[in-house]
């Protein structure tokens, strides 16, 4: 994809408990389309129980383990390493907010930001 077009998605959904199947069939549905498009969806702050139906409706045969982040202690912290994922992903020329901001990719593992 070329410059401009949104390549990594951060979605967290920590938020998210006890979904029913319909719930879970449009965040199936969602997920498939984005992989269908090329975009990286990095899933953060994942609670047990929406990890359990996730597995048991089979999304770890297509979904990558390396995509989920599981609810930590830690406020937000699953969202930041989902985030920093991203950064170690994008080619220092391919990312507009670090291109704006003027932000070297040596510089951001210790920002705490979300962008």
């Amino acid at each position: 994809m070329g410059s401009g077009h949104i390549n990594y998605l951060v979605l967290r959904v920590k938020r998210t408990r006890n979904p029913d199947l319909v719930a879970l069939e449009h965040f199936d549905r969602f997920l498939h389309e984005m992989a269908a498009e090329g975009r990286t969806v990095l899933l953060c702050g994942v609670r047990p129980d929406l990890a359990k139906a996730m597995q048991n409706l089979k999304f770890n045969e297509w979904f990558p383990a390396e995509h989920l982040y599981l609810e930590e202690d830690e406020k937000f912290s699953a969202t930041l390493k989902a985030v920093r994922r991203v950064h170690e992903l994008l080619d220092e020329h391919d990312c507009l907010h670090c291109q704006q901001n003027g932000t070297a990719a040596a510089d951001r593992e210790p920002q705490y930001y979300l962008v």
